[in-house]
């Protein structure tokens, strides 16, 4: 496995996005990790600057299809994903264990 880190930088040379990519060859796709833009960098370009250079590098390494996680509620990552050619190809559902019952506390005077 081969992980980039990626990172776009606004006119001023400061990070404003950044995220990470893994290729592995054996099955030819890069995975697209942590990917986030600056709130006050958003609605510029910088994310899909960043999801190209990540696509680009990857078809230089000879990889030719990549991969990404979305929360379903993030709205606008799901609009720049799907304009970039990104589709659905599943849905998940967290999980969550129930909260472990706390152990009772000591009675006055009594367990010391």
């Amino acid at each position: 496995l081969a992980p980039w880190h990626l990172t776009v930088r606004d006119e001023a040379g400061r990070a404003c996005a950044a995220g990470l990519a893994v290729v592995d060859p054996r099955v030819r796709l890069v995975g697209l990790f942590s990917l986030a833009t600056l709130p006050r960098a958003r609605g510029r370009g910088l994310g899909s600057a960043l999801v190209r250079e990540a696509l680009r590098r990857a078809a230089a390494a000879g990889v030719d299809g990549a991969y990404l996680q979305v929360d379903a509620r993030n709205v606008a990552a799901e609009r720049l994903y799907r304009r970039l050619g990104f589709g659905d190809h599943h849905r998940y559902h967290y999980r969550v264990a129930p909260e472990a019952p706390s152990e009772p506390e000591p009675e006055a005077g009594r367990g010391r």
